[in-house]
């Protein structure tokens, strides 16, 4: 069997990448446009997506890295997570690239946004107060005392 030309090896990529986004966004993930899909001189492809409503995307591949970013106006883009396409060669790779993809994205999206669409996101909590020898929280400080 011939290799696919690169084109296509871009066109199955990005369905690769629309099937995770499914997966981890599920309702969350809207508006795919796949974007130009280059073959040479080198191949290259681009996805647009909109996740939770809020953040317009770009996946892009080129020249065997590939990654996230928030598309401000085609002239500004935070770039997210990063890989080189050799570290998708485990299957787990594109899951582990979305997940991290979700995580870098929560963390920029008000969390009264997401309680309004109904999305959880895990919390960080305050550190606890560490207790003093009766058991007790104080913000006394520690140390023997001169009287």
């Amino acid at each position: 069997m011939s290799e696919l030309p690169a084109a296509s090896r871009m066109r199955d990529l990005c369905h690769e990448v629309i099937a995770t986004l499914q997966q981890v966004f599920g309702e969350h993930v809207d508006g795919y446009v796949i974007g130009a899909l280059v073959d040479s001189p080198y191949p290259s492809a681009e996805l647009e997506f909109e996740l939770y409503g809020y953040f317009p995307m770009i996946f892009g591949y080129d020249r065997g890295i590939l990654g996230f970013a928030i598309d401000f106006d085609r002239s500004v883009y935070i770039p997210l997570p990063l890989r080189r396409s050799s570290d998708l060669e485990r299957e787990s790779a594109m899951l582990e690239l979305v997940e991290s993809l979700r995580d870098a994205v929560l963390l920029r999206i008000p969390d009264k946004y997401l309680d309004a669409i109904g999305v959880e996101r895990e919390r960080q909590s305050a550190a606890p107060t560490p207790p003093t020898l009766n058991g007790s929280a104080s913000s006394a400080r520690p140390g023997p005392t001169h009287g």
